[in-house]
C-alpha cells in the first residue's frame, strides 16, 4: 500500500511510519522536514502552518491508498497555532483525499474531543474530526487516551511524579485510561491493513481506568518500586496553578490545559478497542518490556527530579547571596571581608552592591528564563563563580583552609552548573 503520513516525524506517526514500512508498505511522510537517515520513507514537502488547500492535496493523492494526519501540538508557537494544525490544514487534508477518492483517511485525534470539550487543544481536535464525518470519504478517527510512550515526554513526566515519595493529588477523584504506544501503533496497523466496513470512531484506551493516584502508585510499582509513596490531596485549581508556574519556568511538558484536561477525566469503553487489537491491551504492570527498561526508566524519572532540585536550589542560592549582600548581612562586616581581599572605602561599597545586584540577577534569570537562554545563564554562573575562586585564591589563599569551606564547596557547584548547561544545551 501506499500511505501517506502527515506528522510522520511525531511521537505516534514516526512508530507507525516504521511499523508500516516493515510491513511492506511504501510510506509517504509529509511534513516541513525529512524522513530520517535510513528510513524507507518518502517525503512530501509541506508547512502546516500555512494550510494549503485542497486543490493542493488532491493531485498529491491520486495513488495514495489510506491518509494519517499525525499532526498535533499541545500548545501554540508562532504560526504554529490550534486553528492551523489542528483545523485549517486536516481539513483541507481530508477534503483533498475526498476530491482524490482516497480509499481511507485516518484521523488520530484526542479522547476528549467532544461536546464537552473545555480546552482550545480539544475543541480543535473536534472541529476537524466534525469536518472528517461530514465528508464522503470512509474514515476511522481514533481517539487516544493519554498515550504513555517510554520515551515520550508525557510519560517521563509520569514517570518522575510515580518515584517521588510524595505523591500531590487532585481531591477531586479524576481517572485516566492510559494506552501503551504499542498498542496504538498495532491498532492503527490494523486500521490501514484492514479498514472498517463503514466509517467508525474510535476510542484508544488502556483495559481499565484508574483514579490518578491509584495510576500514579501502579506506575510506581510497575517501576519497581517498593515502598508506597505518601500522598496529598490537594484541590485541583492548585494543581492548575502549580502547572502554569512550572509552564513559566520552561516546562514542556506541564501546562494549564493539560492539567484542566487531565482533571475533567479521560476514560472510555475498552470493548471495541480490545477487538480491534485481538486481544486485551496492555495494563500498567505490562508497560515496560524488559528489566533494563525498567530501570534505565525509573533511573531517568530520578535523574530528572534531581537536575529540577538542584536548578532550583541554585537560584536560592544565587537570590539568597544578593540579598544578603545588599544589607541582610551587616554591611559593614560584608565591608570587612571585602577588606581582607585588599579592598576599602568608595570601591568596597561598589563591589559589594555591584556584586549583590549580579548575583541577584543570577538567580532571578535561573527562574525566569526561557529555555533556549538558559544555557547562557549557566555559562554566566561559571563564569562568576570561577572568577570569584580564582579572585579568591590569589588575594585570600587562607579561605582555602577555613573549617566550613566556603572556597571548596565552589567545586560541586561549579560541577552542578556545568551538568545543568549541557542538560539545556541538548534540550535546546
Amino acid at each position: 500500500m501506499h500511505i501517506l503520513i502527515t506528522g510522520a516525524s511525531g511521537l505516534i506517526g514516526s512508530h507507525l511510519a516504521r511499523a508500516l514500512a516493515a510491513r511492506g508498505h511504501r510510506v509517504i511522510a509529509a511534513g516541513r522536514h525529512a524522513a530520517e537517515p535510513g528510513s524507507t520513507a518518502c517525503t512530501l514537502s509541506v508547512d502546516f502552518a500555512q494550510a494549503p488547500g485542497r486543490n493542493w492535496w488532491a493531485p498529491r493523492l491520486n495513488a495514495v491508498d489510506a491518509v494519517v494526519n499525525a499532526v498535533g501540538i499541545f500548545e501554540e508557537h508562532g504560526t504554529q497555532t490550534f486553528e492551523a494544525l489542528h483545523e485549517r490544514a486536516p481539513i483541507s487534508l481530508f477534503e483533498g483525499a475526498a476530491d482524490a477518492g482516497v480509499p481511507l483517511v485516518v484521523q488520530i485525534s484526542a479522547l476528549g474531543s467532544d461536546a464537552q470539550a473545555e480546552t482550545a487543544f480539544h475543541r480543535s481536535k473536534r472541529v476537524a474530526d466534525d469536518a472528517l464525518r461530514s465528508l464522503p470519504v470512509r474514515s476511522v478517527i481514533v481517539q487516544p487516551s493519554l498515550v504513555y510512550a517510554p520515551l515520550g515526554s508525557s510519560a517521563r513526566l509520569f514517570n518522575q511524579l510515580a518515584t517521588l515519595p510524595l505523591a500531590v493529588v487532585p481531591s477531586a477523584r479524576a481517572a485516566v485510561q492510559p494506552v501503551h504506544l504499542h498498542d496504538l501503533v498495532d491498532a492503527l496497523v490494523r486500521i490501514i491493513e484492514s479498514p472498517p466496513a463503514q466509517s467508525c470512531t474510535v476510542a484508544a484506551v488502556g483495559p481499565a481506568p484508574w483514579p490518578l493516584a491509584d495510576y500514579l502508585a501502579a506506575l510506581r510499582h510497575a517501576l519497581g518500586m517498593r515502598r508506597r509513596a505518601w500522598r496529598m490531596a490537594v484541590p485541583g485549581g492548585w494543581i492548575v496553578w502549580a502547572a502554569a508556574v512550572a509552564h513559566r519556568l520552561g516546562s514542556r511538558t506541564v501546562n494549564a490545559d493539560a492539567v484542566r484536561m487531565l482533571l475533567r477525566g479521560n476514560t472510555a469503553d475498552v470493548s471495541a478497542f480490545a477487538a480491534l487489537l485481538g486481544r486485551a491491551p496492555r495494563g500498567v504492570d505490562q508497560f515496560f518490556e524488559s528489566a533494563d527498561e525498567r530501570e534505565a526508566a525509573r533511573e531517568r524519572a530520578q535523574m530528572q527530579t534531581l537536575l529540577a532540585l538542584m536548578r532550583a536550589s541554585l537560584a536560592v542560592v544565587w537570590i539568597l547571596t544578593g540579598i544578603v549582600s545588599l544589607g541582610a548581612y551587616p554591611v559593614q562586616a560584608s565591608l570587612d571581608l571585602l577588606a581582607d581581599f585588599g579592598l576599602r572605602g568608595p570601591l568596597a561599597t561598589v563591589a559589594l552592591y555591584s556584586g549583590g545586584l549580579i548575583d541577584l540577577a543570577l538567580g532571578v534569570a535561573v527562574l525566569l528564563a526561557p529555555a533556549h537562554a538558559l544555557v547562557h545563564v549557566w555559562r554566566a554562573q561559571l563564569a562568576v563563580v570561577l572568577g570569584y575562586t580564582l579572585l579568591i585564591t590569589a588575594r585570600m589563599p587562607h579561605w582555602w583552609l577555613h573549617p566550613f569551606g566556603p572556597i571548596s564547596k565552589n567545586l560541586p557547584l561549579l560541577v552542578g552548573i556545568g551538568m545543568l548547561m549541557v542538560v539545556s544545551r541538548r534540550r535546546s
